[in-house]
């Protein structure tokens, strides 16, 4: 079975040289393919690509993307260093303003000679490094979401295909019914004919039997019809439970969608022309779980 549903949701973290990266997957059912991004902007960069990434992942869909950057657990820096020749200069310049000065100058502070341009030696973060540390965060994430994915698409799928079978029970019910609710149907004429033959003159008898072959005709016309619908809607389940449990297609949710708008189709025509009660509550109950199919499609990719 390889149905995939449109909800799902996956995480991913990994530790950079600028803090802990945490990535979240996660999306909604939705006609179309939409993309909606919360990025730190050292990943601004990267969104282009990653939303390619996604979008090659999923046809149909609601999908949110968050990236947090938890800067207070980044990594312990390299011990700081200085650049020994500018601390010397420095240092010599305060000695020659103290020698020059007939006044006493306050010698150098560590902190300000720290703080002035150019004495502490930085070591930028490798920005390739972190792109690629980016990428296999959000790949694993990719990994986790899709197999949320799979997970609820394969329980959606069974039961689809569990709610197929009630279905295909209530075609073989409804199949039971029809002779019974056309006999009935049959005995019902038959009765209101023969308390009307009782006052009526030849004519007028013969005028009702002439009503009595159309209407005869008419349920034949009837049990035909409803045979075909039957007929149909079982070929429109094997079909669907076909799809469900081979098909490779990424339109899967669509095809079932229409599977699912033929059924309805059917199950109200034969309800309509139902002429029996008990096939009627049949029918209701056909439409029933073809509605109940159609929520659990909306979530199918």
């Amino acid at each position: 079975m390889n149905t995939l549903s449109m909800t799902g949701f996956g995480a991913a973290s990994q530790p950079t040289a600028l803090g802990l990266l945490q990535i979240d997957i996660k999306s909604v059912n939705s006609r179309f393919f939409e993309f909606n991004a919360r990025l730190p902007e050292e990943c601004r960069s990267l969104e282009a690509g990653l939303r390619e990434s996604l979008a090659r992942a999923v046809s149909r869909g609601k999908v949110d993307l968050r990236i947090y950057l938890s800067r207070d657990q980044a990594p312990q820096p390299a011990a700081p260093s200085i650049r020994e020749p500018l601390v010397k200069q420095l240092l010599a310049v305060s000695h020659q303003v103290q020698t020059l000065s007939n006044q006493t100058v306050e010698p150098w502070r560590m902190v300000d000679l720290l703080r002035w341009p150019g004495v502490m030696v930085e070591t930028p973060a490798d920005p390739e490094a972190f792109a690629q540390a980016v990428n296999d965060c959000f790949q694993a994430a990719v990994l986790a979401y899709q197999a949320s994915r799979q997970r609820e698409g394969h329980a959606l799928g069974q039961t689809i295909l569990d709610k197929t079978r009630a279905l295909e029970a209530l075609c073989s019910t409804a199949t039971e019914q029809l002779p019974e609710a056309l006999t009935a149907q049959t005995e019902r004429v038959a009765s209101r004919l023969q308390e009307a033959f009782a006052s009526m003159t030849e004519v007028d008898r013969q005028a009702m039997i002439e009503e009595r072959i159309r209407q005869e005709a008419n349920a034949a016309a009837i049990r035909s019809d409803v045979t075909e619908e039957l007929d149909r809607l079982k070929a429109h389940l094997a079909e669907m439970a076909r799809v469900i449990q081979s098909s490779k297609d990424h339109s899967l949710g669509k095809r079932l969608d229409f599977l699912t708008q033929e059924c309805h189709r059917e199950a109200n025509t034969l309800g309509s022309k139902s002429p029996g009660l008990a096939l009627t509550q049949t029918a209701m109950e056909m439409k029933l779980l073809i509605e109940q199919i159609k929520e659990q499609v909306q979530n199918i990719q």
